[in-house]
């Protein structure tokens, strides 16, 4: 957060911008399930290089936890320079990788937020390029997406929503309903369909 509260602050009297990229590396508990963790240690590792090897001397990247690694894009222009940027992350990330003998292919989903159109506050826009990276998982991956005050909402309808549903399983208010299923032919009820319903 630091780093980035310090890039906010050279470039409030400028005309630039601060991109926050959050990547996730797709299906990466497959790869520690399967190849185990030191080896995907090393995948991180390359990725990280990889990553430093994209950015300018001002930009910053850093490794979250797990499999997240955070980009700092600093005195950007505008929003198609960020997206060429991502682009081009996208294009080196999925490039084969090679480690103890074995060829690795990855992929990432990316979430960005940009400093000042989206928030000043660093935590916010970590946070608003964690709800972007969802978005851009939840469409396939291997892709990015910037953030809009519309997936903020959605995000926060989903989770009033699982809250009102766990809160609703305790308090019995499911109720289940049989509906008949008639041959139009006959008149026959032929079966029936169970319908759980929300009072």
């Amino acid at each position: 957060y630091g780093k980035i509260l310090e890039s906010i602050t050279k470039t409030q009297n400028s005309n630039t911008m601060v991109a926050v990229l959050l990547h996730d590396i797709n299906r990466f508990k497959v790869i520690n399930d399967s190849l185990g963790h030191a080896f995907g240690d090393k995948i991180l590792c390359a990725l990280a290089k990889r990553f430093e090897n994209l950015v300018k001397e001002n930009d910053t990247v850093a490794r979250m936890g797990g499999d997240e690694f955070v980009v700092l894009l600093t005195g950007v222009a505008n929003e198609d320079e960020v997206s060429h940027a991502a682009r081009e992350f996208l294009k080196r990330v999925a490039e084969p990788l090679q480690l103890d003998g074995r060829e690795i292919t990855v992929a990432t989903s990316m979430g960005i937020s940009l400093y000042p159109r989206d928030r000043q506050v660093p935590e916010s826009l970590i946070r608003f390029s964690d709800i972007a990276m969802y978005k851009a998982k939840n469409e396939g991956g291997n892709s990015f997406c910037f953030y809009s005050p519309e997936m903020n909402k959605r995000a926060i309808e989903t989770l009033e929503l699982e809250s009102a549903l766990r809160k609703s399983l305790e308090t019995g208010e499911f109720f289940l309903l049989y509906q008949p299923k008639v041959d139009l032919m006959s008149g026959r009820v032929i079966g029936c369909e169970a319908l759980v319903r929300w009072h």
